[in-house]
């Protein structure tokens, strides 16, 4: 749909760029951490309850990603020895290709930066739009798991990258609002 409006189909972002220019405002933690005190201040919570949030988002944010690296870090040389054999034992099939997680591509610098502008984003699409009930938390550190497959489809186009992230993260809310009676009712 993008290739079909002029001017849109031109635009493109360097989001490695953009990631630098946010320099320790982009980090990980500190977004975590301001978006974790946020949501507790407007929760009403008291400034301990707040205070934890805040840690406990920052974590989140920066812990979840560099375990996918460690799993990333003995998955490649396995990955690449077990297609090597592969190959090797049965040349006469064709090229054979190993499938892996998606932890394999989180670390890519257009999935994280990208993760790192819809968090903010995803929580204000949550108060915004119209019919959701939902807010995410937890959600929020897995959005890069979200996009992987996204980074290689728009060709590594920072603007192409976030619209579809946004279109993907409001279905996704409207559908985890649509759910959230059934898995209530599933867990009582």
């Amino acid at each position: 749909v993008i290739d079909l409006i002029p001017g849109i189909n031109k635009i493109n972002i360097n989001m490695e760029k953009i990631q630098q220019k946010f320099g320790v405002f982009g980090e990980p933690i500190i977004v975590g951490s301001v978006l974790g005190l946020a949501i507790g201040a407007v929760a009403g919570y008291d400034i301990s309850k707040v205070l934890q949030l805040g840690i406990t988002m920052g974590a989140i944010l920066v812990l979840i990603p560099r375990m996918a690296s460690l799993l990333l870090e003995g998955l490649l040389p396995i990955s690449d020895a077990a297609s090597e054999f592969i190959n090797k034992r049965f040349s006469n099939r064709g090229k054979m290709y190993i499938g892996l997680d998606s932890a394999v591509g989180v670390g890519h610098p257009l999935t994280l930066s990208v993760s790192l502008i819809l968090v903010p984003l995803t929580i204000f699409m949550a108060v915004i739009l119209p019919g959701n009930k939902v807010l995410p938390f937890a959600d929020l550190a897995v959005i890069p798991w979200m996009f992987v497959l996204i980074t290689p489809v728009v060709n590594g186009n920072g603007f192409r990258a976030l619209i579809n992230g946004i279109v993907v993260l409001a279905t996704g809310l409207l559908i985890s609002t649509n759910l959230a009676p059934l898995m209530t009712t599933a867990a009582v």
